[in-house]
């Protein structure tokens, strides 16, 4: 990469994303929850920004704004998890997205309850 000072954002991300594809890869067999959660937080900021400075503002304001919250709160999260050990962070995730999945199992059959499809 040369001198940031010179190019724009636009630039610089574009140079940055082959990098950050290659390193969103990964196996959670091999390198964990925690760790693809954080390969994927870095690849949720990166398509944010690059979307957010390839379109002209106002445009999607109102849903960028919503997943920006949710980059930001990636971050304060996984930095958080990242203090524990590597058991412990492993089991945290774990967790995590069990809590979600159940969450998101129970919104729909109160879904489908109310439309009575769970007779179909």
């Amino acid at each position: 990469m040369s001198n940031t000072s010179s190019q724009s954002v636009r630039e610089v991300l574009g140079q940055m994303a082959e990098l950050i594809t290659r390193t969103a890869r990964g196996s959670t067999r091999e390198d964990g929850f925690f760790l693809a959660c954080v390969r994927a937080a870095l690849s949720k900021n990166f398509e944010i920004n690059t979307f957010i400075h390839n379109h002209k503002p106002g445009v999607h304001d109102f849903a960028v704004t919503a997943s920006l919250r949710g980059v930001c709160e990636d971050i304060i999260a996984l930095r958080f998890i990242a203090t524990f050990t590597k058991e412990h962070r492993e089991e945290a995730v774990a967790v995590l997205m069990l809590k979600s999945v159940m969450e998101l199992m129970q919104e729909q059959t109160k879904f489908f309850e109310s439309c009575n499809l769970g007779n179909v």
